[in-house]
């Protein structure tokens, strides 16, 4: 082999050897992932074909040693997540920004809803039971929230996770008229109250979204729970 050709070989190797990089590197932590998380349904082979031919895709546009190469993926990866997610990739502007004469759905953003005159989002709050372990939305109130809040613009779409707990009804006791009481799955009744209620202040949940109990609330306090 001549010198030119050995360096011309070399040099075919490592530029494989780059493209390759972000496919060794998904196919390590998804082992990793599986082995830490067996039951998670996060990352299944389901989506591997089409992740894999993405970042072939990828691989293709990036230059080794390219120091723009982290600032395109992440712009490229922030694009996908949003636009496959349903969010924006800008802030709704006012209560005409994506909505057409007569829409009462928001078509850049599908939890957004007019209702006499002003735009609700449905899924303002996100409600995650740990006793189950599940997350959920919720149109009665929960100690004065319920999932649907009036928003403020510019408003860029987003969802508090708030944390809540049980409140079992004891066996002859009667229910407190302002607390809503469904069963479990052994038929238990309980209510829902909110355990960690700096979470509104500390995602400053009133930057986004319009509801004047959050100061009273606030003041007074949550947690009716044991």
């Amino acid at each position: 082999m001549q010198k030119g050709q050995k360096v011309t070989s070399i040099n075919n190797k490592k530029k494989q050897d780059y493209d390759q990089r972000f496919l060794k590197a998904y196919r390590r932590e998804i082992e990793v992932f599986k082995k830490k998380y067996p039951d998670s349904i996060i990352y299944t082979d389901d989506y591997r074909t089409e992740i894999e031919a993405i970042l072939k895709r990828f691989a293709k546009n990036f230059k080794e040693n390219d120091n723009n190469s982290a600032v395109t993926a992440n712009a490229i990866s922030v694009t996908l997540r949003n636009i496959l997610t349903g969010f924006p990739l800008s802030a709704i502007d006012d209560e005409k920004d994506g909505f057409g004469k007569g829409d009462t759905v928001n078509s850049r953003y599908q939890y957004l809803f007019k209702k006499d005159g002003d735009v609700y989002c449905k899924n303002a709050i996100l409600f995650l039971d740990m006793h189950e372990k599940i997350v959920f939305t919720e149109e009665n109130e929960i100690e004065g929230f319920s999932s649907t809040q009036k928003v403020k613009f510019p408003f860029s779409p987003k969802s508090l996770n708030v944390l809540v707990g049980r409140q079992y009804l004891d066996e002859g006791k009667e229910k407190d008229p302002l607390l809503t009481y469904i069963k479990d799955s052994e038929g238990k009744e309980f209510a829902y109250y909110i355990v960690n209620a700096n979470s509104l202040i500390e995602h400053k949940f009133s930057d986004s979204f319009d509801n004047p109990k959050i100061e009273k609330i606030l003041s007074e306090g949550f947690g009716k729970g044991e």
